[in-house]
């Protein structure tokens, strides 16, 4: 949905109506349910280094995106359970069996399959890859901090709290690159193409999707967190070629296919894992 916004719009106008649209949701569910969105009494140094990570993260990766192609972002993103297991062990304790590391090899080959074959073709760029990564780092040091931040700050509070600053950073980001010129900011809604992916993000993504993920995040791992974005991670792999018309030949295929199975190898000994413990 992100590269079919770019077509029509900078990557600053699709994060900002993405995330408008996301913060406005927002509040009316906090007006319905009466939420409560205080901080008085409360440590804030684990929120501002959780509202931190998002404005960079979607930033970062939209212009990976922009500088390469969805299959590329899929395969990238699939690793990201990998980082955060890594990140997890590092900063949480929370430490994965042997099996599980070296089943985590074969989605790391598989992306670099992805990656090496998509640069002989010119349809990724290094820069496109490098920015996918860097996100990654964000996305996976958001999860952490998100874990954290559980402990002191409910679902929506942490929800609304991220999409907020995202609004608020990138309503900047986009008064700055038209200068202020409200033709040049309200363009992109002239492309009736623009309102589906951009609000559909927004609602789903950012904001229902968002709710979800925090909600989760104080219940199980943060492991078990990233590991359900490998569906995310498969829909991107096929959704670039079937809707965008990105390449898609052997060993691109291959590589696909070796992070799925991965990824599932993965998912499956921390199952048989947990099963053994109790």
């Amino acid at each position: 949905m992100t590269k079919s916004a770019q077509q029509v719009a900078d990557p600053e106008y699709v994060l900002l109506y993405r995330f408008a649209t996301a913060f406005l949701t927002l509040n009316v569910i906090a007006f319905i349910r009466k939420e409560n969105i205080f901080l008085k009494g409360r440590p804030k140094r684990i929120l501002l280094l959780l509202i931190m990570c998002d404005p960079f993260y979607y930033i970062i990766n939209s212009y990976g995106i922009y500088f390469s192609n969805a299959t590329l972002a899929g395969a990238v993103f699939s690793i990201s359970p990998i980082i955060s297991m890594v990140l997890a062990a590092l900063l949480l304790n929370e430490y994965p069996p042997k099996r599980k590391v070296l089943y985590s090899m074969l989605p790391v080959i598989g992306v670099l399959i992805v990656t090496i074959n998509g640069n002989k073709l010119g349809t990724i760029s290094m820069l496109g890859f490098f920015l996918l990564l860097f996100s990654c780092l964000f996305s996976c040091s958001y999860r952490i901090f998100n874990k954290k931040a559980s402990l002191d700050y409910s679902a929506f509070e942490r929800t609304y709290y991220v999409i907020g600053t995202c609004f608020l950073f990138y309503l900047g980001m986009g008064l700055i690159k038209s200068g202020g010129d409200s033709r040049t900011l309200l363009a992109p809604l002239k492309h009736p193409s623009f309102y589906i992916p951009t609000f559909a993000m927004g609602i789903l993504g950012s904001s229902i999707g968002a709710l979800g993920t925090n909600y989760a995040a104080g219940i199980i791992t943060v492991y078990e967190i990233a590991s359900m974005s490998t569906i995310i991670t498969i829909f991107s792999l096929f959704s670039g070629v079937l809707f965008l018309h990105e390449t898609l030949n052997c060993e691109v295929l291959l590589g696909c296919l070796m992070i799925i199975v991965g990824i599932r190898l993965v998912v499956r000994s921390e199952v048989e894992y947990k099963i053994k413990q109790k």
